[in-house]
């Protein structure tokens, strides 16, 4: 989450892993294999504020309760470091794991991001705004934190750079696709797309079996 109240729009991603994939480092000789996760994007949201009015920050948690209640289950949601103390420990006290993560302190979310695409371990929809946002961001030579161009934006960016991080990091600790696709829910409730072919395709991601890079490319 990327909170904003009204200049800046508030960016909700969310990001699960379905699986894993032999990239190469190195050239040549020297080049190595490892194994990274592959990740899809389930939402990657712009939230604006009325026309001289205010987001209501509770509404975009309630956001959260709603996906709870139609079966998602979350491995950890945090939030850019602007205005969400009061959100972290709601959420907290409703049951969920939240924390504070910066992006603009720290750039690590923003790298994690750009390898897995340049890998190609990253499943995205077609979401314009995103797309705009990180052929945009750049890095400040004078800081080093990932910044917008004049007159620019980052919000849906940030939250999916942190997302990614997050997904990557519970990969990482051992979670693995098996428990992180569970955040898909069923089948039924949460495929894309009508095929008979899809659905088996998602049924495989809901019970933790990892994808080939053909049935990868068939779910985008």
């Amino acid at each position: 989450m990327d909170l904003s109240k009204t200049q800046d729009a508030t960016g909700v991603g969310i990001v699960h892993v379905v699986g894993s994939k032999q990239v190469s480092r190195g050239f040549g000789k020297d080049r190595k294999y490892e194994s990274r996760p592959i990740m899809r994007v389930d939402l990657a949201l712009e939230v604006v504020a009325p026309l001289r009015g205010e987001i209501r920050i509770s509404s975009v948690r309630e956001l959260f309760y709603r996906l709870r209640d139609m079966g998602m289950m979350f491995g950890m949601i945090s939030y850019d470091t602007w205005g969400s103390a009061e959100s972290i420990q709601t959420l907290q006290g409703e049951g969920f794991s939240a924390e504070d993560l910066s992006v603009d302190r720290d750039a690590s979310p923003y790298e994690t991001l750009k390898e897995a695409i340049y890998d190609g371990r990253l499943i995205c929809y077609d979401m314009p705004v995103l797309a705009m946002e990180l052929a945009t961001v750049h890095r400040d030579d004078s800081t080093g934190k990932i910044d917008h161009l004049p007159n620019g934006k980052k919000d849906v960016s940030d939250a999916i750079a942190g997302a990614v991080w997050q997904a990557e990091k519970g990969w990482s600790n051992g979670a693995g696709s098996r428990q992180w696709a569970r955040v898909t829910g069923t089948a039924s409730e949460f495929k894309f797309g009508g095929s008979d072919d899809n659905e088996i395709l998602w049924d495989k991601v809901n019970r933790g079996i990892p994808l080939t890079e053909a049935e990868i490319y068939r779910l985008k």
